[in-house]
């Protein structure tokens, strides 16, 4: 008969979503509740005496032998996140467990922290990439520029930012909408990102402006042919939706290389905006090296 303990002990599990589960040192199940079976990889039939690394994929039950052996010497809790398809379903999990003083077992709490981990993914996604593009922001190229520099400062190598800008954008939003001028960005953004090497990225940095961060030391002849590959692409005609008004973009591209030009993120971005303003204001070509400026 169940005591009144028993009773409230039932109760409580029952209306908390969290696995729990008692193990040996060895990671053998000899104990589980939850009032929530949805979560659970296998069935208990399946798990209970098994231990934990031998139900779970290989990399996380490593995670679990890792933390149960850690728990047993330091006696400190520990915590870890793991991924598992759960009935095809993908989530996240948090693992907390700790040795229970004075008796070898070890209590371990799970808890599905997916919701969380979305949240996590979505808020970062707005923090670094741009709404329209969806193509990393200015926040993420000039974190991206500061990496290369930092890998190329310890490498002794160079890289490229390239500015691109859209001639008379403003025109097309004039004269079309808003919304044209969105399918415009968009329609550049992809062709950019397709007419690039594997080390190359495309970022929208605001309004009609993008850079390519070209990686991999390339050379000047290496930054020539990738750009005008993109020219010849993004200056393709575009059609603006409903409107079925063909436009033909055209481009002004600055190119400033690190260490030559400048040592540091955004005097790079700046250098390779002067570029770009040379190429606006030149009728001979529409890539510009920063070296060339006229100062």
């Amino acid at each position: 008969m169940l005591t009144s303990i028993d009773c409230f002990s039932e109760a409580l599990f029952s209306v908390i979503p969290d696995l729990f589960f008692c193990v040996e040192p060895s990671g053998k199940i000899i104990h589980y509740k939850s009032g929530n079976n949805h979560d659970l990889y296998v069935d208990p039939s399946v798990f209970m005496h098994k231990r934990m690394q031998d139900v779970l994929p290989v990399d996380i039950g490593k995670k679990f032998d890792a933390a149960i052996s850690k728990a047993m010497s330091s006696c400190q809790l520990q915590v870890f996140e793991y991924e598992l398809s759960v009935s095809g379903e993908n989530k996240y999990f948090e693992a907390r467990l700790n040795k229970l003083p004075n008796i070898d077992m070890i209590p371990i709490i799970v808890r599905d922290i997916t919701d969380q981990k979305n949240a996590e993914e979505l808020l970062a996604k707005h923090a670094y990439y741009d709404d329209l593009t969806d193509i990393p922001n200015h926040r993420f190229a000039m974190h991206l520029i500061e990496k290369q520099v930092s890998d190329c400062e310890r490498r002794g190598e160079s890289f490229a930012v390239s500015f691109i800008d859209l001639n008379k954008f403003k025109a097309v939003n004039d004269v079309f909408g808003h919304n044209a001028g969105d399918t415009l960005l968009k329609e550049v953004a992809r062709r950019c990102g397709e007419s690039l090497r594997a080390s190359d990225t495309v970022a929208r940095i605001g309004g009609d402006e993008f850079i390519i961060l070209m990686g991999g030391n390339p050379t000047e002849a290496d930054i020539i042919k990738t750009l005008t590959k993109t020219l010849n692409l993004v200056e393709k005609p575009i059609e603006l939706g409903k409107y079925s008004q063909q436009v033909s973009p055209q481009v002004s591209i600055g190119v400033a290389i690190f260490p030559a030009d400048s040592k540091d993120a955004s005097g790079l971005l700046s250098c390779s905006d002067s570029a770009m303003y040379q190429a606006k204001s030149s009728h001979r070509t529409k890539i510009s090296f920063f070296k060339d400026v006229n100062l």
